[in-house]
């Protein structure tokens, strides 16, 4: 039985993990890390 429970959580912890890369992968951070450059916009008002 706890085999068992050990895979699952080990399969939950993985899903997890894939979740967060992919997450990362679509962040407006990464993005702002890959191109090296923050842009600022202000607007009068």
């Amino acid at each position: 039985m706890k085999k068992i429970l050990v895979a699952f959580l080990v399969m939950l912890g993985i899903n997890a993990m894939a979740d967060d890369i992919n997450l990362w992968q679509k962040s407006t951070l990464n993005s702002i890390v890959q191109k090296g450059v923050l842009t600022v916009g202000l607007e009068p008002g």
